[in-house]
């Protein structure tokens, strides 16, 4: 496998050098060992965990070239990529049953793409290759060809098409993978798990659309060279085809082409006066003809740079895909509100405010039978954050800050008994001759759920020492131990190390 990666390094960094005209390369790699544990309570009782250790080798390789053209900073073609490669040589047969990812080695390719910058005298923008969006509103992955046009008129108007990136996809990484695509998939069905659709239980069937190319397309319209206004409007659209064994038994509604997700989305940013910020989005989940995500907030510079205020409401809704058990059990809102002040006080952040917390109870009955809790209703979690900091780029590193929030206590199955929970975090680091560097991490938390067995009045205590050493300009060495305790666990020790290397070449 190792050599297959270095093969194909070399292939691509051919690739990218073979233009005369390339600007700048770089090559990145990184490899982290760790060691730890972690609990599986799959039949087992509460107090009682299974301990699965895990010592994983991951290694991650970086390649880039940039700038491939000579027309200057307004026209230029980039290549990038990165690929993953992980082996846990703590799994033995038992384990691997319960987990759906054990599989190892694994190899994935997270993203490769040629961009193509300012084309045809900057009207066009290209994409091609395996790419992530992530902003404001989205957080996917895909294979294709997304276009974007730069028009006169201050309005950029993109379209994308192509394949969503699921687990079991071509080097696939279940990092970017909608919920409800799962990555045992493959396995079940190699393995000769039933598809047939009629079958019962519905656990024991693979559904092998979920294993098939999954189409995306859409498009977005934003708002270009407006000094002090970010706008911009989304659509996506992704789809299976239903398949497996008695398909025609299925109603006719949910047989070939289904979607699997559809989302409509708009976010506005302003500032005014250089003072005041305006800002909110708004995420549609046109599948199931509900608000996924809402979110409008102001900021005051009420002394530049030295004091602000910061007022923010957001409500999110459980959007999954189509296909995600999640879709089961509970979906109903949460709404958050916060109010917050920064203040800059010569090498110090400080910062702090109120917090409000409304759950909307929305489970299914059954569901809600067998845990003991009531079907519907709300209930409100209030509380407050707290903290100050060193600013960046001083020798000395400190922080703390502390976070509540509880509700009302009643009996178990009331809506307004939720618990509560509290942290209390700090760090003190220095850093010695821009070489070295030592960060101590300490934590107290406590967590109280009436409605969970065993994690009424839970105190837990961590601590992590974090050193670093930078070998040269182009290498640097992490290594971090953490050690968390409380009554259910006893001890989690965890260990990190990583090497990091960097380097740019023309």
């Amino acid at each position: 496998m190792v050599r297959r990666i270095a093969a194909l390094a070399a292939s691509l960094t051919l690739l990218g050098s073979a233009p005369a005209a390339a600007a700048v390369y770089s090559v990145g790699a990184r490899t982290e060992a760790q060691a730890y544990q972690f609990r599986s309570w799959q039949g087992r009782p509460f107090d009682d965990p299974r301990k699965i250790s895990r010592y994983r080798i991951v290694q991650y390789l970086d390649l880039g070239a940039f700038d491939l053209t000579s027309s200057g900073a307004a026209e230029r073609i980039d290549f990038v990529t990165s690929l993953r490669l992980e082996h846990d040589f703590g799994f033995d047969q038992d384990e691997q049953d319960l987990l759906d990812d054990a599989e190892q080695p694994e190899l994935h390719l997270l993203f490769a793409y040629l961009q193509w910058r300012g084309a045809l005298n900057g009207l066009f923008d290209f994409r091609l290759g395996r790419q992530i969006r992530y902003d404001e509103l989205e957080f996917y992955a895909f294979d294709g060809l997304d276009v974007h046009v730069h028009t006169p008129a201050y309005l950029g108007v993109g379209v994308f098409g192509g394949w969503q990136v699921k687990g079991t996809s071509v080097l696939g990484s279940s990092t970017f993978a909608p919920d409800g695509v799962r990555v045992s998939d493959r396995r079940r069905i190699r393995d000769g798990v039933t598809t047939d659709l009629a079958s019962n239980p519905a656990a024991a069937i693979a559904y092998d659309y979920l294993d098939a190319p999954s189409p995306i397309f859409g498009g977005r319209l934003v708002l270009e060279s407006v000094r002090n206004v970010d706008a911009a409007v989304v659509y996506r659209r992704a789809m299976s085809n239903t398949s497996g064994e008695n398909v025609e038994l299925l109603p006719e509604e949910v047989q070939g082409w289904q979607v699997d997700q559809e989302h409509a989305g708009a976010h506005l940013r302003v500032r005014l006066f250089d003072v005041l910020q305006l800002y909110g989005s708004a995420d549609r989940d046109l599948f199931v003809e509900r608000w996924a995500a809402l979110r409008a907030g102001t900021r005051v510079e009420v002394i530049p740079y030295r004091f602000a205020l910061t007022a923010e409401a957001q409500s999110y809704h459980p959007s999954f895909d189509a296909d995600s058990i999640w879709n089961l059990f509970a979906t109903g809102p949460r709404d958050e509100y916060e109010l917050r002040a920064d203040l800059q006080v010569g090498d110090f952040l400080f910062y702090g405010g109120p917090l409000l917390t409304v759950y909307n109870l929305d489970l299914r009955s059954s569901y809600a039978d067998a845990a003991g809790v009531v079907e519907d209703g709300q209930s409100v979690l209030y509380g407050g954050l707290g903290g100050f900091s060193s600013k960046p780029g001083v020798p000395w590193r400190v922080a703390a800050d502390a976070f509540y929030l509880g509700g009302p206590s009643g009996e178990r199955g009331d809506p307004d008994t939720l618990g509560r929970e509290f942290w209390l975090n700090g760090v003190v680091g220095r850093t010695f001759r821009d070489r070295y560097g030592l960060d101590l991490r300490l934590s107290l938390a406590n967590v109280s759920d009436p409605n969970a067995a065993g994690l009424s009045d839970l105190w837990s205590v961590g601590a992590a020492l974090l050193g670093r050493l930078k070998l040269s300009e182009e290498a640097t060495v992490t290594l971090v131990v953490e050690e968390n305790v409380n009554r259910v666990t006893a001890s989690d020790l965890r260990g990190y190390a990583v090497l990091d290397l960097r380097t740019m070449f023309r």
